[in-house]
This record gives structure tokens, sequence and C-alpha cells, in this order.
């Protein structure tokens, strides 16, 4: 890991403004090749004015409607991204608040057919009144339900995908638990994405295989409301 940015002073680069954008190049620096498609990074959001949000997008795009790291003023709160790659070798870092940010790198990948990157797309949202790239259930998931979320042959990933990286974000659950993310069609496994405790907002960077239907299914141990974005898929190996 190295770390590629970081707006707290002495840094030459500035806090970034609520509203604003963080321009960081890293293709072509870094040991990592110009030409690569995108980006393991692990960013962190440091003493923010208020709650809000990241967002981590390829320089060049519009701002997705998608978020990264969730979190409330003062904290300090990382997530793990996978990025794809935009304009000049870049990744842009959007914050909802003043925030200082910190981005580590972890890794590169080659252009496809190894991993590729999209720009994020909001996938399932069951807040009321919140826009999704299709429609599902606007509903809070009930304790112990499992929401089915079709991604394969849907946005730009093919039917024949073999997973995808998701940001799966849950907003304020009722009670302490988990959320688990796995292929649909499978026996539910012993194994959790996110945890979270009673009215939080806590996002989790997932690599999930594609099951039955080309959907994921999304368990939430306690009653819930759940984003999740769609950041890249992975061929079928």
């Amino acid at each position: 890991p190295v770390r590629v940015a970081d707006t707290r002073p002495p840094s030459q680069q500035p806090t970034i403004a609520a509203g604003g954008t963080l321009r960081v190049p890293v293709a072509g620096n870094f040991g990592v090749p110009a030409n690569a498609a995108a980006l393991a990074l692990n960013v962190t959001a440091v003493t923010p004015g208020g709650p809000g949000y990241l967002t981590v997008y390829p320089c060049g795009a519009s701002l997705p409607n998608a978020s990264n790291v969730n979190y409330v003023a003062g904290q300090t709160v990382p997530n793990a991204v996978i990025a794809r790659v935009g304009s000049g070798g870049a990744v842009c870092i959007y914050s909802s608040q003043t925030a200082n940010v910190i981005v580590d790198l972890d890794g590169w990948f080659a252009p496809s057919p190894g991993f590729t990157g999209l720009e994020p797309v909001r996938v399932a949202d069951t807040r009321a009144g919140q826009p999704v790239a299709f429609p599902l259930p606007k509903a809070r998931l009930q304790a112990g339900q499992t929401l089915e979320v079709p991604v394969a042959g849907q946005l730009a990933v093919p039917a024949q995908t073999g997973a995808v990286s998701l940001n799966v974000t849950v907003i304020g659950p009722t009670a302490p638990g988990f959320l688990t993310v796995y292929p649909c069609g499978v026996t539910r496994p012993n194994a959790s994405n996110v945890n979270y405790a009673a009215g939080q907002i806590v996002p989790n960077a997932v690599l999930t295989g594609v099951g039955n239907g080309g959907k994921v299914c999304v368990y939430s141990q306690q009653a819930t409301d759940l984003v999740m974005d769609l950041g890249g898929w992975f061929p079928v190996t």
C-alpha cells in the first residue's frame, strides 16, 4: 500500500470543501501503468464538518448517484473502493461536506477481461422517493428478510458475469445486527459483510459471485433500509 493523497496539513493538497471534488492522478504514477483500467483503494474521510458522504468515480464522468464512505461530523471513517480510472489517469473524490481525505493505493487492474470498472450506479435503494436504476420494492428490509437484486444482464454488465464489485450501505437499522451478501440460489453462508448498531449508517465494499437469474442476495438480521451501488464486474473464469 502507498499513500497517494492526504489533505491534512501540512499537505499541499487542499481540504475538500462541501460539494467539492479532489482529483487524484494515479495511473502512470506510483508504479501503476498508464493504461490501468481500475484501482483498488482505501479511502478515509477525516473529521468532516457534518453528516454526509464521499463518492469516488472516474474523473471526466458526471458525478454519479452513489456513495462509498458515509460519515457524521468529526468521524474518521474508511472504506475499501474499487474505482475505474478516468481522464488523465485520475480518480475524483466528491464530498458532500467539508472533509479531509486520505487515499491509499493497494493495487490496480489491467484492462478487461480481468475486471471492468463502471461509473458507479445505484442498483438498490429501499428508501421511498430515492432514484434507482431499475424497480425494486420501496420498503425497508424486515428482520430476517432477503432482498434479491438483479445485476448481470443489466446496466452494461453481461449476462455471463462471474462476480461484481458493490458498495453496500445500511441506513437506520432498528437493532444491532449484520448483512450478508451472497449469490442467489445458494444456501446463505455463515458470513457477514456489514455489521451495524441501531440507527447507524454503515457502508462496506463487497465482492460477490453472481447467482441464479443474474442476481445477488442481501440478507439482513434486523429491519433496515439498504442502498447498493455497482462499481464493476469480473468475467466468468
